[in-house]
């Protein structure tokens, strides 16, 4: 009997993958069913025998790793940031620099550095974990905690296909194969997503929240899936009375479900809303959430682009990145 209960679970879920809306009539096409049905058998194949409908985190790992998982998707996977981040870390700031040359000394300066500078090789680090080894075990597990919105420690299939369907639609999107996508790249092709195979009307509902986020920062595809999972992780933290908002330890463990539990409060002025009875902190969780993301979208760029900086030996004339205090 709980044989057939997940049996029809896991179908409810499928349809929920696809469905339009509320008045369509929802069905499969081929190519939509062979598209789910590969990697529902990557699932239940991925599974122990005791339980097929769920993965927990070393099932996952031996999912993602099998032969038949696509290779474009573990690509971005790589691409998955695993950056530690402190309090210092958001306090990254590019500015123009208070000191600089005037045309004939910028001239004289590049003569100086020019010789030095062309022997440096290039970078091979990633473009958002600033490293050049992937880190399987940090990544999976990232991912995996993204995921787990019912902090049971396994997946459902849900949990899984909706992963595949952000990860798959991301590489789609890096038409020119860069490794990288801006965030008004990411909301149209996720937002006006209308191919093959089929995601549902919520995905592209959800996918709105991108237009929260600055239009031109490159954003990684865990924060992208961080972004179109925002309700599954945060409605255990919801209240009838008042479900926009949530407390300051309950943001804290939302923010550090997506690897942001570090993130000073001083940013997020413009999301409190009050406090409670107890004089406890209120905040619009879509509103911190996000602000958070953007934050940590320019600390990888900026980061980058200290990377850049060093291993191509630049001397850059208006352009300075340091440390500030919170603003």
């Amino acid at each position: 009997m709980l044989y057939l209960l997940d049996i029809i679970k896991t179908i409810n879920q499928l349809f929920r993958l696809t469905k339009k809306d509320s008045i369509s009539k929802n069905g499969l096409d081929l190519y939509t069913f062979v598209y789910y049905d590969h990697f529902l058998k990557l699932f239940y194949q991925g599974a122990n025998e005791f339980n097929r409908w769920t993965l927990n985190p070393a099932e996952f790992t031996k999912v993602c790793g099998h032969w038949l998982f696509p290779k474009t998707i573990f690509n971005y996977m790589q691409m998955v940031p695993t950056t530690n981040f402190t309090d210092d870390s958001f306090n990254l700031r590019a500015h123009i620099s208070d000191k600089h040359l005037d045309e004939e000394e910028n001239f004289a300066k590049f003569l100086e550095v020019s010789s030095s500078s062309g022997s440096k090789l290039k970078s091979r680090t990633k473009r958002y974990n600033n490293t050049s080894n992937y880190n399987q075990a940090i990544v999976d597990n990232r991912i995996f905690n993204l995921l787990d919105s019912n902090n049971n420690h396994v997946l459902t299939f849900y949990d899984f296909a909706n992963f595949v369907q952000t990860f798959d639609l991301y590489a789609k999107t890096d038409v020119r194969d860069a490794d990288r996508c801006i965030v008004s790249d990411i909301q149209t092709a996720f937002v006006e997503y209308s191919d093959l195979p089929t995601y549902s009307s919520e995905f592209r509902a959800r996918s709105q929240r991108f237009s929260l986020i600055e239009p031109d920062l490159y954003i990684d595809p865990f924060y992208v899936l961080a972004i179109t999972r925002m309700d599954d992780y945060v409605h255990h933290f919801l209240r009838r009375g008042d479900p926009t908002t949530i407390k300051e330890i309950e943001l804290h463990l939302v923010l550090d479900r997506i690897n942001l539990k570090n993130f000073p409060a001083a940013f997020l002025d413009k999301c409190a809303r009050g406090k409670d009875s107890n004089g406890i902190p209120k905040y619009d969780w879509e509103c911190s959430i996000t602000a958070a993301i953007n934050k940590a979208l320019k600390h990888f760029e900026y980061s980058r682009d200290l990377v850049d900086i060093k291993s191509h030996g630049f001397n850059l004339t208006y352009s300075a990145y340091d440390y500030a205090g919170s603003k």
